[in-house]
């Protein structure tokens, strides 16, 4: 509660309320906002979305993330269920329930769902690694990829994305993808995050170079 009080930003959900004596324990209560569309469902039906919608949409969300990372918070469970898109077409990125406040963080007691595991950086499957704000990068490159291809990452057994020295481990579907784009994505989700882009502003860097971003009032239609 005080973490996302911390980290006010017009992206990010708010609470209205901290329940302290739930029935399963202290809870945070956010205003249910029944005028927005997660892209899990935005995409699933429209299908991948055009390179216009993808560099005003990654654009966004990693302003937030940027401004989230300023205030030594990191989200750990990006995923296309975790952002909204309004009827306004601006976003909103959610469940900071497994958010750390330190940027480097060895607390691994994360929740993965079968969706969010396709999203987590690899060293969120052990606790022997430090997650850092280039955890959140590998999510923004695996978002990336799913608004590219209308598809999620592909998984190993373990539910965790299939990804190798070179980012995710889907050939086939991103050679068929803008070389611009591919870079991106691959360049955010390499295995190892030493190699990675390391933060939010190496992401929009990227994002600005190899897209030329430019202002837009118009993200998406719902």
């Amino acid at each position: 509660h005080k973490v996302l009080r911390k980290i006010k930003h017009p992206s990010i959900e708010l609470p209205v309320d901290l329940v302290e004596d739930g029935e399963r324990g202290p809870a945070i209560i956010f205003d249910d906002d029944f005028k927005t569309t997660s892209l899990t469902n935005l995409v699933g039906h429209k299908g991948p979305s055009n390179l216009e919608d993808i560099k005003v949409l990654l654009f966004n969300i990693a302003e937030c993330i940027q401004h989230s990372h300023s205030r030594t918070c990191t989200h750990r469970s990006l995923s296309p269920d975790c952002i909204f898109v309004s009827e306004d077409n601006s976003i909103e990125i959610r469940n900071w329930t497994n958010a750390s406040t330190s940027l480097n963080s060895t607390t691994h007691d994360h929740i993965t769902t079968e969706i969010t595991g396709a999203y987590q950086a690899p060293e969120l499957t052990t606790k022997k690694d430090t997650v850092d704000p280039a955890s959140d990068i590998f999510s923004l490159g695996c978002i990336a990829y799913f608004l590219s291809t209308g598809e999620h990452p592909p998984t190993r057994e373990n539910g965790f994305c299939r990804v190798t020295s070179q980012g995710i481990d889907a050939e086939e579907k991103i050679s068929k993808l803008s070389d611009e784009l591919a870079k991106i994505i691959l360049r955010s989700t390499i295995n190892d995050r030493n190699d990675r882009l390391a933060t939010a502003t190496d992401f929009i860097d990227l994002l600005t170079q190899k897209l030329k971003i430019e202002p837009a009032q118009k993200i998406i239609d719902i």
